[in-house]
């Protein structure tokens, strides 16, 4: 098993600089955050397909990602991950890259 705080890329800060979510390079890319005052590690998605360029929203209640072979932008809550329900943003069949918050 990969500890997939070694092999983290794609990473973003949390608005309060106490987190940061990460896209791992397991089997497939999951997103984990880790609390930087405790190291605890919480993986928010458990996918058989790709989950990448997470994104926290600018008052930390959420994290922007892009999902699947379609790479389409989806939103999950930062605290349950995709436990807690998806929001799939785009639906155009583009290959969306890199979300942002405005």
């Amino acid at each position: 098993m990969i500890n997939p705080i070694l092999v983290l890329v794609k990473s973003s800060t949390a608005p309060a600089n106490d987190k940061v979510v990460y896209e791992s390079l397991d089997n497939s890319h999951d997103i984990f955050t880790i609390d930087l005052n405790n190291s605890d590690v919480v993986q928010l998605t458990n996918t058989n397909v790709d989950n990448k360029d997470p994104t926290w929203s600018p008052d930390g209640t959420k994290i922007a990602f892009v999902k699947g072979n379609e790479d389409d932008i989806y939103v999950m809550g930062a605290e349950d991950g995709e436990q807690g329900g998806l929001q799939r943003l785009t639906f155009n069949g583009d290959h969306d890259r890199a979300p942002s918050w405005s």
